[in-house]
């Protein structure tokens, strides 16, 4: 999403399209376009994590930071920026705003779209419902995985579920180490039930 914006306003400063190149250019940009919105997502993510320690009140969406891409592909570059509201429009559909957690207990006759956050949280509380015969009631969110470090899935998470998520290990390491945890336990001769 994000490396497709990034192309998008490489295509419009360069007037060009990556569709009419040779597949080998226009490969190399598409990956160097996917680094940089790796890059720009990271960056993003660390600023404002860093500002909310300094100001818990928030970060305005005209917060920005530069994005420069010089030799994108021959010659030609790309200098932008990207604002927290502007990143966090484009990840919105990920976001999945309109879903709640009341469509957990409908997920089978509901038309609820898949591709986002939200729909394996329902899901798995769905048929944790099913399982207990009523529906499966959420006290705390813990957060696991590098994607939690966004703010954005963070107040999304926070939003569906009512409650402040809490993260007590980094998040990134949390799935390595359970891996490890797991992987001992099996050569101790523990075997899940």
């Amino acid at each position: 999403m994000l490396a497709n914006e990034l192309q998008r306003r490489f295509e419009t400063r360069w007037k060009l399209s990556l569709e009419e190149m040779p597949a080998t250019e226009r490969n190399q940009i598409r990956i160097r376009l996917e680094v940089a919105a790796e890059q720009v997502k990271q960056k993003l993510t660390n600023d404002i994590n860093s500002r909310l320690k300094h100001n818990p009140q928030g970060v305005p969406d005209d917060y920005a930071i530069d994005v420069r891409m010089p030799y994108l592909y021959d010659n030609l570059g790309l200098i932008t920026s990207f604002t927290k509201g502007e990143f966090e429009g484009i990840v919105a559909p990920l976001l999945a705003w309109d879903l709640t957690l009341d469509q957990a207990s409908t997920l089978d006759s509901a038309n609820v779209p898949t591709e986002n956050i939200v729909y394996p949280i329902l899901d798995v509380l769905h048929k944790a419902g099913i399982k207990l015969g009523e529906a499966a009631q959420v006290d705390y969110v813990v957060l696991n995985g590098g994607m939690t470090r966004v703010h954005a899935i963070r107040q999304r998470l926070e939003s569906l579920f009512g409650v402040k998520p809490i993260s007590v290990l980094d998040p990134e390491l949390a799935v390595s180490r359970g891996a490890v945890v797991y992987h001992y336990l099996l050569h101790r001769g523990w075997r899940p039930s």
